[in-house]
């Protein structure tokens, strides 16, 4: 009897021993398995930062009240600082307008829609009278089953040249439209004159309306190889290069636009200097 009450107490304390060690060992496994996910999340976040700070666009992250968590080095350039933007509301960091010169609050801008949006109306002052046209793109940030969205990122890309090219494009349209359309509308009158003079027997006239209607011709083709030179250089594709006389093809130039030139009381005077020559 004593022998079995012995041996039950002697086996409780090797219990109680065994799962003191267990627990030992579990605590030292959760505390290491801890450390290495500790370890990973940093690893990921470093990557993260690393990533987005090789991208050339501005991105901003916030959390769900507009503080800045996280940015890279283009948001940085793009705003003109060196001090970090952590913990800031991204209204104050950002004075955006449209290009109807109106405030925008870019957090209400974020706040308006669970869904991505992008617009390209957007300006940002960088000096007085100096702006820079945005293109902006707004996206929430939804986690987990919360109907409201943890937090938003702003991703914003300069395309002021661009834009820049585009107005400039749709005006040289406009006026190329213009020019070509005069001389095609004098040919056409031309030839019609011709072709009048022609049913009316006048035919002492016909020379002259269609030696007008050729030299408008003869000037809208001069446009279409100029537009077509033009468009080659934008291009990269030059045509082969040729060696010129310089003072040869200054007084080919004077001699070709000197009667236009004196038609509107003007004069050219040619002066080549002796160190010219063919180039």
């Amino acid at each position: 009897m004593w022998a079995l009450i012995f041996l039950l107490i002697t086996l409780s304390v090797v219990l109680g021993v065994i799962a003191i060690v267990l627990h030992k060992i579990l605590s030292e496994i959760s505390d290491k398995s801890d450390c290495k996910n500790d370890k990973k999340s940093l690893s990921e976040h470093q990557r993260m930062i690393t990533l987005i700070n090789n991208i050339t666009d501005a991105i901003l992250s916030t959390d769900e009240h507009g503080i800045i968590n996280t940015y890279n080095s283009a948001a940085l350039n793009l705003i003109d600082t060196n001090s970090g933007i952590n913990g800031e509301h991204i209204s104050q960091v950002l004075n955006l307008e449209t290009t109807d010169k109106k405030p925008i609050d870019i957090f209400k801008e974020l706040t308006k829609s669970s869904a991505i949006r992008q617009r390209d109306d957007v300006l940002m002052k960088i000096e007085d009278d100096d702006y820079i046209r945005l293109e902006v793109t707004l996206a929430p940030v939804q986690g987990g089953d919360k109907m409201t969205p943890d937090g938003y990122v702003l991703i914003l890309r300069d395309i002021t040249k661009t834009k820049s090219l585009e107005e400039e494009r749709d005006e040289f349209i406009s006026v190329v439209s213009h020019e070509l359309r005069t001389p095609i509308a004098i040919a056409e009158g031309s030839l019609s004159n011709a072709k009048l003079l022609v049913e009316r027997k006048m035919t002492s006239k016909i020379p002259e309306a269609i030696d007008e209607s050729h030299k408008q011709i003869l000037f809208l083709a001069r446009m279409i190889n100029d537009l077509s030179t033009l468009s080659r250089a934008e291009r990269g594709v030059a045509d082969e290069t040729e060696i010129i006389d310089v003072t040869e093809l200054a007084a080919q130039i004077n001699s070709e636009y000197s009667p236009q030139a004196g038609e509107k009381g003007l004069a050219f005077n040619l002066d080549i200097g002796g160190r010219l020559g063919v180039s």
